[in-house]
């Protein structure tokens, strides 16, 4: 199927079964400020009339369009997001290109979950091996000469004051692609943290870390992250974690830009 077609006699559940096998993603769709019924038709939900017409989705169309395109035929807020219904995609995204953020999303959860365990059993090891094991040393810092991140918090629980900051990965880029580099809770330490408020709960974000790695791991990693990691920037892949909860990119808070800066390698 190239796309999906959509009536005001279609049901709810139909619709959000379609999009989510058609597009890969989520159709929030609203009855006032609560969700709306799953076995009522769009005629039957909506609140205003629209124009009455039907509505033809394709993969090209993007995420702000067709939420005003739902708004315009039906008289319904709909609202695009992921596939497992925890973060809204980006209004500037085609539906294809939000899939496949969704995707890069998905396995960056996968990934993490696989370190916080692997972590979890073999932590005491790796720390007394450390002691005989050759390191290499990653150092980096976003400060006043930097390029910094920038992100704006969606979830008001989110402590901004008592927040920390806990890394993922790390990425160089060149023209072609972005490469990855994972890295463990207890590979690093963060220093001079600070979350300097821009106004709208935008923050600004600096601070320096001290990366330890294996020298095996460094040696294995991937060679276009470390080329491109030693002749141009990196950039840093980040959760927050306040009073005792971990609060995760693109579903608790947002990056409204992405911080460049030097690796220094020891």
């Amino acid at each position: 199927m190239a796309g999906l077609s959509i009536s005001g006699q279609m049901k709810v559940s139909t619709l959000q079964k379609g999009f989510l096998k058609e597009f890969g993603l989520t159709l929030r769709v609203y009855d006032g400020r609560e969700f709306a019924d799953p076995t009522q038709t769009l005629a039957q939900v909506r609140k205003k009339k629209g124009s009455g017409k039907g509505l033809s989705v394709a993969k090209n169309m993007k995420v702000g369009n067709l939420e005003d395109k739902f708004e315009e035929e039906f008289g319904l807020k709909v609202q695009v997001a992921g596939s497992d219904d925890s973060y809204l995609c980006k209004n500037e995204l085609t539906l294809n290109a939000a899939q496949q953020e969704d995707e890069k999303k998905l396995a960056r959860k996968e990934q993490k979950a696989a370190r916080q365990n692997e972590a979890g059993d073999n932590g005491d090891k790796k720390d007394g091996n450390k002691r005989s094991e050759k390191m290499t040393i990653l150092t980096f810092a976003y400060n006043e000469d930097t390029h910094n991140t920038e992100i704006e918090i969606l979830d008001e629980d989110l402590d901004v004051k008592n927040a920390t900051l806990k890394i993922v990965y790390l990425k160089s880029f060149d023209d072609e692609d972005y490469y990855e580099f994972d890295i463990n809770e207890n590979e690093y330490e963060i220093s001079n943290l600070q979350l300097k408020s821009n106004g709208d709960d935008c923050y600004e974000v600096l601070f320096n870390a001290e990366i330890k790695v294996s020298d095996e791991k460094w040696q294995n990693a991937d060679e276009n992250f470390k080329k491109n990691a030693e002749s141009g920037f990196i950039e840093v892949e980040f959760d927050l974690e306040s009073n005792g909860t971990i609060y995760e990119d693109g579903e608790h808070f947002e990056k409204q830009s992405d911080g460049q800066t030097e690796l220094f390698i020891d």
